[in-house]
Formats: structure tokens, C-alpha cells, sequence
């Protein structure tokens, strides 16, 4: 049963009042998502561009295994670079070696626009990609790239901030969820296969928006959905007043089951 209005505490009241603010959908703006986004998708490029240093230098940037010996050559801080994303400006930080010899792969020179390679770099942070696929989505965003040993040594080194971010705690009370999904191209073995990436944004009682995690899904079966809303809970999710998502088939089936007490709402995409 559900508490009574002057039963509720402070945090509840204000779960309330969100939940109540964004029971109509239209009234959340695309941009608090873009923005979001763009932060999001700043960490991963970032973490792309880390994982390049540490493969050309040949150490992981804490490795202290080899302390106190000689390496010809180090990490250096970071240098800066402007690009535009999603309508915004974000700011890179581009990280450097002493030697002044790396030159990243992923970002030119002279290179501004990074949105061609939006879906691709957030299906590396989803669940449900195996290591052949992390591979070929690798693959396909370093395309200029041919040597196979290189690639393999990029996934490899990037597999821990794939799996710390994955796993990373999150609240246990949202008054909103909204499920949304994108669709991209990959190639695998010279053919390219349509991807559905699910993404879950939130917002807690402070009004404060988060993205919660990507999901990689080639059908929409409620099994599915169950694990996805599994995986939630496994990492502190309890309660949840509104599930908002497109016609989705099934979806409510598992709602039903690990959310009992949320509402759907079927609504369109704020992007």
C-alpha cells in the first residue's frame, strides 16, 4: 500500500514532486539529454585516447609492477583540443609523452566533427558485447587502421574502464527513467549488421540527469529487458516511480515483474 501524503519523508516528497513535474515527458528538454550525453561521450573518447598512450608506451598509466625502472619514454600531462559533438563544443583532454612522439589515431590533426562515430564508441560501454565484438567495433572506428595486433592490444587494454564503468554503483530511488534507443550500422566479416543500442537516462529527486548505462540488444524480448533491469538492481537500484520509453515490445512484462509499483508511460523520444 501506498504511504499517505503527510506520511512521506523529505527525499519522498521530493521523488514526488519530480515525478510529478515530468509526468507529462514533453516537458523535459532534449537539451538536458544532449548534454549529458556530450559529457558521457567525452569520459569514452578520453578513455580511447588513454588506452592509445598506454599500448604505444607499453604500460598501463598506474602500473607500479616495474617501479624504479628505467622507460625510455613517459605519459606527459595533456594537451587540449576543441571538437564539436552533438550541437556542442567539448573540450579533449589529449594526453601526451615525454618524447613528444605519439600522435593518437582516433582524432586527426585538423579534425573537428567527431559525431560519425557516436554510436559506435557508446556500444564499447554496453552490456551485452562480447570480446569479438568490442574487437569489431574497434575496428570499425579505427578504420585507417590494418594491423589486427594493434587492435587486439587496444581492446585488451581497455576492457577494465569497459567493465569499471559498466559496474559503477548507482542510486537506489529514481522518480524517472526514460529508455531510448538508437540505431547503427557495424561491420562484421565484411557485412554490415544493423545494432540496436538501448541507452536508460534518469533523474533523481534533486532534478539532477544521468545516464545509467548502454545496452547492446538484437531483439526485444522480455527476457531481455528482465536482465537489463536485473543488472539495475544488482547495482543498487530499488525504486522507481516512472518508466517512460517508446512502444517498446514486452518491455512492460518485465517492468511488471522487478518494478511493480512504477507506471509506464509510452511516449516518444526526446531527441
Amino acid at each position: 500500500m501506498k504511504k499517505e501524503q503527510k506520511n512521506l519523508s523529505p527525499v519522498e516528497l521530493e521523488t514526488k514532486k519530480i515525478a510529478s513535474k515530468y509526468a507529462d515527458y514533453k516537458k523535459l528538454k532534449k537539451e538536458d539529454f544532449h548534454n549529458e550525453i556530450s559529457h558521457i561521450f567525452k569520459t569514452f573518447v578520453e578513455a580511447l585516447l588513454n588506452t592509445e598512450l598506454s599500448q604505444y608506451l607499453g604500460y598501463e598509466k598506474r602500473d607500479r609492477s616495474k617501479k624504479g625502472v628505467h622507460r625510455p619514454n613517459k605519459r606527459n600531462g595533456f594537451s587540449s583540443k576543441t571538437v564539436n559533438y552533438n550541437s556542442n563544443n567539448i573540450r579533449l583532454k589529449i594526453p601526451r609523452d615525454r618524447n613528444r612522439t605519439f600522435k593518437n589515431k582516433l582524432i586527426g590533426k585538423y579534425e573537428k566533427n567527431l559525431g560519425n562515430i557516436e554510436e559506435q564508441v557508446f556500444s564499447l560501454f554496453a552490456s551485452g558485447m562480447s570480446y569479438e565484438n568490442i574487437v569489431n567495433t574497434i575496428k570499425n572506428i579505427y578504420k585507417k587502421e590494418k594491423n589486427n595486433d594493434w587492435i587486439s592490444s587496444v581492446a585488451d587494454k581497455l576492457l577494465p574502464e569497459i567493465e569499471k564503468w559498466k559496474s559503477q554503483k548507482i542510486g537506489n530511488s529514481y522518480p524517472i527513467l526514460h529508455i531510448d534507443e538508437m540505431f547503427f550500422n557495424i561491420e562484421e566479416n565484411s557485412v554490415f549488421v544493423k545494432k540496436s543500442l538501448y541507452v536508460i537516462f534518469a533523474i533523481d529527486s534533486q532534478d539532477i540527469k544521468k545516464i545509467l548505462g548502454f545496452w547492446i540488444k538484437n531483439s526485444e524480448s522480455a527476457i531481455n529487458w528482465v536482465d537489463v533491469f536485473s543488472e539495475l538492481k544488482t547495482r543498487g537500484l530499488q525504486d522507481v516511480s516512472i518508466i517512460s520509453c517508446d512502444n517498446l515490445s514486452e518491455i512492460s512484462q518485465a517492468i511488471k515483474a522487478l518494478f511493480p509499483e512504477a507506471d509506464v508511460k509510452m511516449c516518444c523520444s526526446p531527441n
